[in-house]
C-alpha cells in the first residue's frame, strides 16, 4: 500500500479501467500455467496505492428459501 500510481505503471502491464479526477483503478490479468486466469484490480487515490482486490465477488454460497 502507498505505492506510487506513476512507478507502479512503469513496472507492470495493466490496463486503465476507470480514472477520475482523484481515483484511478487498474486491471491486470495473470495467466498461471496450468490455471485459471487470476484478475485483480488496483486502487490508486491521489496517486496512492490504496486497495487491491479482485473486483465484485460473488457470493460463495446461495440459500434459496422455498415454500
Amino acid at each position: 500500500m502507498g505505492e506510487n500510481e506513476e512507478e507502479f505503471v512503469k513496472h507492470n502491464r495493466v490496463e486503465l479501467v476507470s480514472a477520475t479526477g482523484r481515483v484511478s483503478i487498474y486491471k491486470k490479468v495473470n495467466y498461471p500455467f496450468g490455471g485459471a486466469p487470476i484478475t485483480k484490480f488496483f486502487y490508486f487515490t491521489d496517486g496512492k496505492l490504496t486497495q487491491v482486490d479482485e473486483g465484485q465477488r460473488s457470493p460463495d454460497i446461495i440459500v434459496e428459501h422455498r415454500q
